[in-house]
Parts: C-alpha cells; sequence; structure tokens
C-alpha cells in the first residue's frame, strides 16, 4: 500500500502572524472606540437646550463624561453625566431633570423625579431633552469603524 504524506510548512509564521493580527485588530478596534467616543461627546456638549451663553455656568456641557476602558477582550465605552459638577445648593443635580425631563405634561424616563409646583410657578414641568442619548444615536458609527478596520488589516496580512 501507498503512503502519502502531507506537511504543513510555515505554520510557524502564521502563528506569529495572527498574534500580530489579533494584536493591530485589539488597538484599532479601541483607537475606533475612541474616536467614536470624542464625535459623541462633543455632539452631546454641543447640542443641548441649556448653554452656556444663556448665562449658565457651563457646567452641563462639562458634565458630559466619556470613559472607555478594557475587560478581558472586551472593550467598553461609558457615556454619563457627572451629576457633580451640575448639583445646586440643595444637593441636586439639575442634568438629569433636563435630559430626563420631569413627569408632569411630558412623557419622561422612570427615573426623572415628580416635579413639584413647589419648584415651578407654573407646574408643567420640564420637556426631556435627551442630548446624549441624541448624540449617540448620531454620531456612534462603529459598524463603519469596524468595516474599515477589516479592510486595513486584509490588506496588512493578506499573502503575496
Amino acid at each position: 500500500m501507498s503512503r502519502v504524506v502531507i506537511e504543513t510548512k510555515g505554520l510557524d509564521k502564521l502563528i506569529s502572524d495572527m498574534s500580530g493580527y489579533t494584536a493591530d485588530l485589539t488597538k484599532k478596534i479601541s483607537m475606533g472606540m475612541n474616536a467614536n467616543g470624542n464625535r459623541v461627546l462633543k455632539e452631546a456638549r454641543s447640542n443641548h437646550r441649556f448653554k452656556s451663553g444663556d448665562g449658565n455656568s457651563g457646567n452641563l456641557d462639562r458634565a458630559v463624561t466619556f470613559v472607555q476602558s478594557r475587560k478581558g477582550t472586551t472593550n467598553i465605552a461609558e457615556f454619563y453625566l457627572n451629576d457633580s459638577l451640575t448639583t445646586t445648593k440643595n444637593g441636586k443635580s439639575y442634568g438629569v431633570f433636563i435630559h430626563e425631563g420631569t413627569y408632569q405634561g411630558y412623557d419622561q424616563s422612570p427615573i426623572a423625579p415628580k416635579y413639584s409646583n413647589k419648584t415651578s410657578k407654573s407646574g408643567s414641568g420640564w420637556e426631556a431633552d435627551p442630548f446624549l442619548y441624541n448624540a449617540i444615536r448620531k454620531e456612534w458609527k462603529i459598524d463603519k469603524t469596524l468595516n474599515t478596520i477589516q479592510v486595513d488589516l486584509k490588506k496588512k496580512y493578506e499573502r503575496k
């Protein structure tokens, strides 16, 4: 009976290339998420009703926060309003009231507090201005970013 032997050569090179590919992919995904996050941050800070040009402090602009981190192989992008920058003398933060609105007269998130007639002469409440959510919907383009990364890495690691 004849014997057939098949050998794989160059496997070390392929394994080495794959670890380089993984490292490049991880780095590029992180860079892409950071770029997307910064676009969201800029959009959210510039597009809400409570503007610093209206005589306000600008603290709501600064309160919009973006933090990127990693947990194992998972990249995490976190957006939030830093309450410490929007807290008033009575210890309450106005950032969530502006973003989520108040209950009377508007459809709001359940986390918004019930509006009190004691704090408003009209008692009509504050219409939600979900500027952070709107900015994420508008500027978070990670699918496009990942597609660009895939094309770039294919070119870099393709066999010639």
